[in-house]
């Protein structure tokens, strides 16, 4: 007799290489991976190319504290990442340890974009942290727009380089579709209603759509708090919404990767505005 196979745990896909020296991010990950029980899935990635890079004659490494500049050999810069994944690895230890979650570490060494699309086809969310520049897919050369695109296929949570303690779970909703996809995990991150949780509607609501909200919060501890943005005529509502949210102290903002606000910011610029995690659901 043939068991059914059991669902292994979510996993959550966390970059270590941009992400190891940020806690608030890590504990802000384990804290999401407790609640859904899921797996952290810490990877660290060599990046081959810079140890291409290290081979050139005339490659120099210029050490920003001060400012002296050497020749960078590759077996030196070998032992660098060797040890900088060492304690990444026991960081993520830490922290999941503390959290009382499950965790993996994976290092490998290839292209970056190449091994975070690769792992991102067995995570179930994704994690990516948003520099200082505009889009964190703006960093990458056209070719590996791809890949990029593939890793943010999933599930994604966008983390600020500085992340402030927050209190309101918020979603935006933009379509009555997406109710069931963003309630559920604001009630879930809420704690059961030790959270506020915001409900930020982009258009009129009508009272079906409210209704229907408040129904799906009866059997939960959570008493929704219920705001229509209305933007000006001649915005698309970004600017109005991300003043809406600067009123709060989020913890966590959620919206529905199709979104169409989307396409006039990043999520990227959202999360460095807000210094708060903004999580894609699809």
């Amino acid at each position: 007799m043939n068991n059914p196979p059991v669902a292994g745990p979510i996993n959550i896909l966390i970059s270590l290489e941009t992400i190891c020296d940020n806690r608030a991010a890590l504990d802000r990950l384990a804290e999401l991976a407790l609640l859904m029980q899921a797996r952290l899935h810490g990877l660290y990635v060599e990046d081959e190319e810079l140890l291409d890079i290290a081979e050139f004659p005339f490659t120099q490494e210029v050490r920003l504290h001060s400012a002296a500049e050497g020749g960078l050999e590759r077996n030196l810069l070998e032992q660098q990442m060797r040890s900088v994944s060492r304690q990444a690895e026991a960081l993520l230890a830490q922290v999941a340890t503390q959290w009382g979650v499950e965790w993996q570490f994976q290092r490998v060494r290839g292209k970056i974009t190449t091994e975070l699309s690769r792992a991102a086809q067995q995570a179930d969310i994704v994690s990516i942290l948003a520099g200082n520049r505009s889009s964190y897919r703006g960093r990458f050369l056209s070719r590996e727009q791809a890949e990029i695109k593939q890793l943010m296929n999933r599930p994604c949570v966008v983390l600020p380089p500085r992340i402030t303690p927050g209190k309101e779970v918020i979603a935006v909703i933009d379509r009555e579709q997406d109710l069931p996809h963003l309630l559920e995990p604001a009630r879930l991150i809420s704690q059961q209603g030790k959270r506020p949780v915001i409900i930020i509607l982009q258009n009129a609501a009508s009272d079906d759509l409210r209704t229907k909200i408040e129904q799906f919060f009866q059997n939960h501890p959570v008493d929704p708090q219920i705001v229509t943005l209305r933007p000006a005529p001649a915005t698309g509502g970004l600017q109005e919404l991300l003043t809406l949210l600067n009123r709060y102290s989020a913890h966590m903002v959620l919206i529905h990767a199709d979104n169409p606000l989307l396409a006039e910011a990043a999520p990227e610029t959202w999360a460095r505005q807000l210094n708060t995690p903004v999580m894609l659901i699809r």
